[in-house]
């Protein structure tokens, strides 16, 4: 699984009631109980609220394009295989829709360490924080490190705490984990 599935993944899950997205993936199967239909409502509606972006375009999932699939949701993978099928960016095919996935989960995560907060629309970039100095940039590293591995993905843990004593803002963050996050095998 790679960031990009983790975070659709997450939107899935969070919508079957488990809110953590700091949990390994597992595909298990949707109850049979599930209205697909509301199902499918709830994920396109979470998706286009959250103002997911590669920048500076915006990412959207079209609600009857994943809702012409639901007859295949038979386990959770195979719905969020869907939602990512089902995104797309207003501005043209050229937009690597994919990337608009991976940059939301980083940046929530980086939200919830610095800010405490956990965000259900993407921020625009902000600083961070001043009294962030070397040592609080390298906590955060540790941190995200662990979140990834928690999530059953892989880093470059030693890059990304390299890295770290550079950040000056929640972008630098994110691209240093945009970078050295890598695929494992579902």
């Amino acid at each position: 699984m790679d960031l990009p599935q983790y975070c659709a993944y997450w939107f899935v899950r969070h919508r079957l009631g488990v809110p953590s997205d700091n949990q390994p993936p597992a595909d298990d199967p949707v109850d049979p109980a599930v209205d697909k239909s509301e199902l499918a409502a709830s994920l396109a509606a979470a998706v286009n609220r959250a103002q997911m972006r590669v920048w500076p375009h915006v990412i959207l999932v079209d609600p009857v394009r994943l809702g012409s699939e639901m007859a295949q949701w038979k386990t959770v993978f195979a719905v969020r295989d869907a939602l990512l099928r089902s995104a797309y960016s207003p501005e043209g095919a050229d937009v690597k829709v994919l990337a608009g996935f991976a940059d939301y989960m980083v940046t929530r995560w980086i939200h919830r360490y610095v800010w405490k907060v956990d965000i259900g629309v993407r921020p625009l970039d902000k600083p961070l924080p001043n009294n962030y100095g070397g040592q609080e940039k390298r906590l955060l590293a540790e941190a995200l490190n662990a979140t990834v591995h928690q999530c059953g993905l892989a880093v470059n843990g030693e890059a990304a705490l390299d890295a770290s004593g550079a950040w000056k803002t929640v972008a630098a963050v994110r691209q240093t984990y945009l970078k050295h996050v890598q695929s494992r095998r579902e």
